[in-house]
């Protein structure tokens, strides 16, 4: 019954959302992870470890979602991404600093939801690994993600295997097939229950108010600040 109460105010709250013009949609494909980004990408220093695999998310319960920050902390945050999506790697570039900001201080677990494109599905199967096994998830993902922003090509699997092998980490196939089967199972989901179309899609979860909040498509820092003190002062919605 809890679910379906969440699934419900999932709906309701993306409407009011999109009435007051919180959700911000953008052009040329943004939903479809398409088109091009006048964004200005900020190196970002992602940290080594911090990163567990959480079977306890208010979302996915029972199924293992890579996770940085306190299992109390008053929001859990959401990142629904795709390794293939530019506006994902200007979301994690520009704003992983501040998302890391809120986990140090104790406010926000952040969740990094798969949510892959057709052809990126082995590369998140990587990334899960590395959390799974204390792995430098973080480097990883920003590493991959400045080959899309800066040179405007989509990462490969061969661009994984260098990261790795520079860093002496020997890629693990069964660990691979396993994460597999859990990417298509957590995209399967966010689609059918959580109505998830697009990425970046950034949901938030208040333990507090019970209530989640959703935005899409790459935040301005500003935009996301504000958005998140808003759920923190019972504004949102």
């Amino acid at each position: 019954m809890a679910n379906k109460t969440l699934v419900k105010a999932f709906s309701i709250l993306l409407v009011i959302l999109m009435a007051g013009s919180a959700i911000m949609m953008l052009a040329n494909g943004a939903l479809g992870g398409g088109g091009s980004s006048n964004v200005k990408v900020k190196p970002v220093e992602a940290p080594e470890g911090g990163i567990v695999m959480d079977t306890g998310s208010r979302l996915f319960p029972n199924i293992p979602v890579p996770a940085v920050g306190p299992a109390d902390a008053r929001l859990q945050i959401y990142i629904f991404y795709s390794m293939f999506c530019p506006f994902c790697a200007n979301e994690i570039l520009n704003n992983l600093d501040y998302y890391l900001q809120l986990t140090s201080e104790g406010i926000a677990r952040v969740y990094f939801v798969d949510f892959p494109q057709q052809g990126a599905q082995e590369l998140h199967a990587v990334l899960r690994c590395l959390a799974k096994n204390d792995g430098p998830f973080l480097e990883a993902m920003t590493s991959l993600y400045r080959i899309l922003a800066e040179d405007k090509t989509l990462p490969t699997m061969d661009d994984m295997k260098k990261f790795l092998e520079e860093r002496g980490i020997t890629l693990d196939q069964a660990c691979i097939e396993e994460e597999l089967q859990d990417v298509a199972r957590i995209a399967s989901i966010s689609y059918r229950t959580y109505d998830i179309r697009g990425t970046p899609t950034i949901v938030v979860y208040d333990t507090v108010s019970d209530k989640a909040y959703m935005v899409v498509g790459e935040q301005k820092r500003e935009n996301l600040v504000q958005f998140i003190n808003d759920v923190l002062e019972g504004r949102a919605g």
